[in-house]
């Protein structure tokens, strides 16, 4: 990857909140995308098909908002979601 690069760029549908429905904050939000994304890699943060890559964030970036969210590091993950 050269220096600056950025991945492709990805449309995802977002579902509207219903009227009145509680946002969640930013930090949920954070925690729930991440989780999603541990999930999808079964846990596996760094390398190929890791949930960095799949986020297009640095793997030590990611490692360090997971521990903030509470999520624990790569271990944690892998033991957490390797079974999906």
């Amino acid at each position: 990857a050269l220096l600056g690069e950025i991945g492709p760029v990805r449309r995802v549908r977002v579902r509207e909140p219903v009227k009145d429905e509680p946002l969640p904050t930013l930090e949920e939000a954070e925690r729930a995308h991440i989780e999603a994304a541990l999930r999808r890699s079964r846990g596996k943060v760094y390398g190929d098909g890791g949930a960095a890559e799949l986020l297009a964030v640095n793997p030590s970036t990611l490692k360090s908002r997971m521990e903030k969210l509470g999520l624990g590091g790569a271990r944690e993950a892998k033991r957490r979601y390797a079974d999906g």
